[in-house]
């Protein structure tokens, strides 16, 4: 005869890591996470028979580079689950934790994929591929002028956000013919939404789905309580901009840079022109910023 002790002793292994523990409660705390229902989490758990069953998908690149757009759009979609803040997971000391509670929140939506963006993590690409066995990274790539303006007016730092451009990409492109790896043009996404996301949905082994398009619909509160447009672009209102940007509908934000006085147009262009051709934003007959 099994003993009651033995019993419960198997039933703790066996969901061992199934529920959330105070580690889980307190990350869901520190970021406000909207999502979380115990009650929700266990009837999807036990009684849907809800689990992550794919490996996860992690969002890269330079900020200001269409990376929580497109956390935004894949969020829409109804296997993958858009974490709503940025972890900085590499840099967490009980990563484990973080990578726990991901799951959770995964099968408290009814999803079983999450998708995980912190654009800072283009510089540690190596460590996101040693997360999981089958890890996908994709890399959000767009035109420095224009991430450079951007920076611009959130900054004021011209010279820093240029740099920033020019070292992250290039952390980026060490991976470039890595199998788990795939880097995508924000531009793209404006250009040809559908054909574009049907590559990125490829490339982790998903379906596109006709719900993507209309990824505005859908309230999100991935940086702010508010989603309405802040007075101005500065530090002070970066992450309410941010918010208000992805609940918006997808807007052109190419050739930006045009809107700068033509000397920081050309601080630009001579610092990253190079690099601008080599990831083909210049044709041949463009040699200067005008």
């Amino acid at each position: 005869m099994v003993s009651r002790k033995s019993t419960l002793g198997n039933l703790f292994v066996r969901y061992s890591g199934v529920f959330p523990t105070q580690a889980d409660l307190d990350i869901i705390s520190k970021h406000r996470v909207r999502d979380w229902s115990t009650r929700t989490y266990l009837l999807n758990r036990f009684a849907r028979g809800i689990s992550v069953k794919a490996p996860p998908v992690f969002i890269v690149g330079c900020g200001h580079s269409g990376t929580s757009l497109l956390l935004a759009i894949l969020g829409t979609h109804s296997n993958l689950y858009p974490v709503p803040f940025e972890s900085y997971l590499i840099q967490q000391p009980n990563r484990r934790a973080y990578l726990h509670t991901f799951d959770l929140l995964t099968v408290a939506t009814g999803k079983t994929r999450w998708v995980e963006k912190t654009p800072r993590h283009i510089r540690h690409i190596d460590e996101l591929l040693a997360v999981h066995p089958r890890a996908k990274v994709i890399i959000m790539l767009r035109d420095g002028r224009d991430v450079a303006t951007s920076l611009f007016k959130r900054t004021g730092d011209l010279e820093g956000g240029i740099q920033r451009w020019v070292a992250d990409n290039r952390s980026g492109d060490r991976f470039i013919e890595h199998p788990r790896v795939h880097r995508f043009r924000y531009e793209d996404i404006v250009t040809d939404f559908k054909g574009t996301m049907v590559e990125i949905l490829g490339f982790i082994s998903e379906d596109y789905e006709y719900q993507m398009a209309r990824f505005d619909r859908e309230n999100r509160y991935f940086y702010s309580n508010e989603i309405s447009r802040p007075p101005d672009q500065t530090e002070a209102n970066h992450l309410q901009f941010r918010n208000w940007q992805i609940n918006q509908p997808l807007f052109d934000g190419r050739g930006q840079w045009r809107t700068l006085p033509a000397e920081q147009q050309h601080i630009i262009f001579n610092t990253i022109s190079s690099q601008l051709s080599e990831y083909g934003y210049l044709d041949s007959s463009e040699g200067s910023s005008s």
